[in-house]
């Protein structure tokens, strides 16, 4: 699952302002994904969570919390896309996800040269 948060963070990256969510919200659904804080990914399967976990009853919907935070996972350069999104695969446009890999490496982090910024979870830039 962390490898189709990956892809599709490159497509997010190479298309910015065709999607309604930032590359947050896949950084946050990827940490969560092994956190057991939310029931969404708790089991193997839909019956197994709702019958023998009741993740209902233990355990909040990530979902929920997403919605209820959606300015923190909103695009604000959003667009709709007109047509289909072809996002290039060369070995030249995709790379390893810095953003969700190397984000606890301060020798990876953007720098005053790059002009990039990461917000990370603490609310600092």
């Amino acid at each position: 699952f962390v490898q189709f948060c990956e892809c599709l963070a490159h497509v997010v990256k190479q298309y910015p302002s065709a999607f309604q969510f930032t590359e947050e919200l896949l950084i946050f659904i990827a940490d969560h994904l092994l956190s057991c804080l939310f029931g969404n990914f708790l089991g193997d399967s839909d019956m197994e969570r709702k019958k023998f976990l009741r993740v209902k009853e233990g355990t909040a919907s990530i979902w929920s919390y997403v919605l209820h935070h959606a300015n923190r996972f909103s695009n604000n350069r959003f667009t709709p896309f007109e047509g289909p999104i072809w996002p290039s695969a060369g070995i030249r446009d995709v790379s390893v996800w810095r953003r969700y890999y190397l984000r606890h490496s301060p020798e990876a982090h953007p720098n005053k040269f790059t002009g990039e910024v990461w917000a990370d979870d603490m609310g600092t830039p």
